[in-house]
């Protein structure tokens, strides 16, 4: 890892010092802690409240897809590094939980990260040959990666075809005995955990010196490589943790739904994982995780949005990008600045100060 001393010398000796965007970036990225807490304690709390309700039922669905979209914000948002493989690894992490769950009788959280340790190893593979690709020509090397994937998952008996994998557990160990309840509950309880770790990594890796230089590999991969960035190193890094994050989101979307169905690895849903993550705020983590749950939620809203969900998505997408480009987080921001720079404002008008003519003193 460089060292952001080493780092910021390099940058003088380069005469980029001067980047646009480059001073003040620590300021701009999320605090680990502060986002962490939100999502762990906001969550649990939804779904201790909520439970089986409809409510509580969207937020735990809207949670496992949080979980991919918190790390697309750090690879395709903050790095500008835009691969089409998350639905294709979310398929991975869901599909390997149930087979591991039907066939090997292996409870969904021991499954869990065996399959995240193999989706890591698939994607350290896969990554070294499609990072070797720039900007747009990376996003075309992975642009078929889900109509592969769904072609393959479709004609793939062992995986339950169109049709689509049950599990026969849950995410929380149960038995004939424990109450619906109860799983429901616990379940959504361990989302809420895992998208507690997912948020505080990827806020951590935004807070730290990797952050900085994942900054500068999104404005210009040429600028990073001379400034000192390993590029392909950090470019790799990045796939497979997005990658793996995708894998979690998809084991837990098992272990909750106990169904797997085809169309998770489909282009539809890669396209749903990039409009959460555009509506959010592509550069927040806390702005994907709002963008997930917004999204789900509308699925779910009426009979009528459900059919036409592509439409409704795409005019709410176009609309939130036109308001500002940096979605609902960028919104927010936009917002509480004015309301900072109107309070300001007041205050350095104040009352109109009355000027006292000083009396001599006589002795």
């Amino acid at each position: 890892m460089t060292g952001l001393g080493g780092f910021a010398r390099r940058t003088e000796r380069t005469g980029l010092a001067g980047l646009d965007g480059l001073t003040g970036v620590s300021s701009r990225v999320p605090r680990a802690l502060t986002p962490t807490a939100v999502v762990l304690v906001v969550g649990a709390v939804i779904v201790l409240v909520y439970g089986q309700q409809y409510t509580g039922s969207v937020f735990v669905l809207a949670a496992c897809y949080a979980i991919v979209t918190a790390g697309m914000a750090v690879q395709i948002g903050f790095s500008q590094q835009i691969a089409f493989s998350q639905s294709v690894f979310m398929g991975v992490g869901a599909y390997g939980v149930a087979m591991l769950n039907t066939h090997f009788s292996m409870p969904v959280l021991v499954a869990t990260p065996i399959v995240l340790v193999g989706a890591g190893l698939v994607a350290l593979v896969l990554g070294s040959v499609v990072t070797r690709a720039s900007g747009l020509a990376l996003a075309v090397a992975t642009l078929m990666l889900p109509l592969i994937a769904a072609g393959y998952v479709s004609s793939a008996g062992y995986l339950g075809g169109v049709v689509g994998a049950p599990l026969t557990g849950t995410l929380w160990p149960s038995s004939s005995s424990t109450s619906t309840t109860v799983i429901a509950v616990a379940g959504g309880l361990i989302v809420v955990v895992f998208l507690a770790i997912a948020v505080f990594v990827a806020s951590r890796i935004l807070t730290s010196d990797i952050g900085l230089e994942l900054f500068v590999l999104g404005v210009d991969e040429r600028t990073a490589a001379a400034m000192g960035v390993r590029t392909p190193r950090r470019k790799l890094e990045l796939f497979v943790l997005g990658c793996v994050f995708a894998a979690l989101g998809g084991a837990a979307y098992a272990g909750t739904q106990q169904f797997v169905p085809e169309t998770l690895v489909d282009p539809t849903s890669e396209l749903a994982l990039l409009i959460m993550l555009f509506i959010g705020g592509r550069r927040s983590i806390i702005g994907a995780v709002i963008g997930a749950l917004v999204i789900q939620y509308l699925q779910g809203a009426s009979n009528w949005v459900s059919v036409n969900i592509l439409v409704v998505e795409g005019v709410l997408l176009t609309v939130v990008l036109l308001v500002d480009p940096e979605g609902l987080a960028g919104i927010v921001n936009t917002g509480m600045a004015w309301l900072r720079q109107r309070r300001g404002a007041a205050g350095a008008a104040g009352p109109p100060s009355q000027h006292v003519q000083p009396v001599p003193l006589t002795c």
